[in-house]
């Protein structure tokens, strides 16, 4: 077996397993934006209700694909059609996946959202195949946008983004402060956090602290964004506070993952010095406690960071008391890890 498929069947045998993304931390797979739906969409169109058929509604323009001129019928929810006949400088956004297929209404929009779409139906073909950043620093500039709607879609994008781009955005200040990680949809809380993390400010550290404190304490989907944003802020000395007074054995093997997620996010996209400190800090844990051998090697192997083999090997020697999965893992991760450092040779 190659070594990509070799790793591939780690990734699949093996739970639990994350992915290097801000969305693993609710605990599940949030739901399509209004940018997938319309990236997803065959055909675009901008209606508004026709004054002589209630019920029906009139194109007002077309933006992407082979769609007639006449009436279409959607469904309309009752607020969506009372916020349209009070304001006629609304319409209403549709899309359909494929030609002939039902209408879905997917929100209510104005001049300024009208903006946004346009901007995301040229950008159609390009954005449809992956993410590219320009769609998440697009989204990042209209954090503070005095509409909510348009503030919620832009955390909503960008907790779809690899938090290696999240560094690498320019994000608005107002959007980063401590007091945003309470305000808004609970949903959107993971990336509320790593955009504190990623503010630079360290006075956010003691929130950070006791919002990690809190979720491993009640075992929240999320408690990995508080670690990942802690060690953001306060570089080597985050990694060591997780690794010393979080990721002990007294732990749920859950809450271990998620943190050792946490740290593996930074080996692979935090500052130099910071991922020197996080795999030195791992090293020195595993000396003490060789049952993390397992979420090493499966946070660390999804992310190809081979930089644990050393420390997982010595680890492995003491034949710490370990579930078969964890065997499979950190034998699997040792063997892809020596492999690629051969072919690096």
């Amino acid at each position: 077996m190659s070594i990509r498929g070799t790793l591939l069947a780690l990734v699949l045998a093996i739970a639990p397993v994350s992915a290097a993304h801000p969305c693993t931390f609710h605990g599940y797979t949030p739901d399509p934006t209004l940018v997938d739906l319309l990236l997803g969409a065959e055909d675009i169109i901008v209606a508004q209700p026709d004054p002589s058929t209630p019920g029906r509604l009139v194109i007002r323009d077309i933006l992407l694909g082979q769609v007639g001129v006449a009436g279409v019928t959607a469904d309309v929810d009752a607020p969506s059609g009372a916020r349209l006949q009070a304001d006629p400088d609304l319409s209403i956004l549709l899309v359909r996946d494929v030609s002939y297929a039902p209408w879905s209404t997917v929100a209510v929009i104005d001049d300024r959202f009208r903006d946004i779409v346009d901007i995301i139906v040229e950008n159609h073909e390009a954005w449809g195949q992956r993410y590219y950043p320009e769609r998440f620093q697009m989204f990042a500039a209209r954090l503070n946008d005095p509409a909510p709607e348009i503030r919620r879609l832009a955390y909503q994008e960008l907790d779809r983004a690899d938090y290696s781009v999240l560094r690498r955005l320019r994000l608005p200040p107002a959007s980063l402060g401590a007091a945003n990680l309470a305000a808004g949809d609970p949903d959107l809380a993971p990336i509320r956090v790593l955009l504190a993390g990623l503010s630079g400010e360290r006075s956010h550290s003691s929130a950070l602290a006791s919002g990690l404190d809190a979720a491993i304490a009640a075992e929240l989907p999320h408690l990995g964004a508080y670690a990942t944003a802690l060690i953001e802020l306060l570089g080597p000395d985050g990694a060591a506070q997780i690794t010393e007074r979080y990721l002990g054995a007294e732990t749920s093997l859950d809450v271990r993952e998620k943190l050792v997620e946490a740290l593996a996010i930074h080996s692979q996209a935090g500052a130099a010095q910071t991922q020197r400190a996080v795999r030195r800090a791992l090293s020195d844990r595993l000396e003490q406690d060789p049952g993390l051998v397992g979420p090493i090697a499966r946070q660390f192997g999804i992310r190809y960071d081979w930089s644990m083999l050393e420390p997982l090997s010595r680890a492995l020697e003491t034949r710490p008391s370990i579930s078969v999965n964890d065997i499979f893992a950190v034998n699997q991760y040792i063997q892809i890890a020596r492999q690629e450092e051969g072919g690096a040779q």
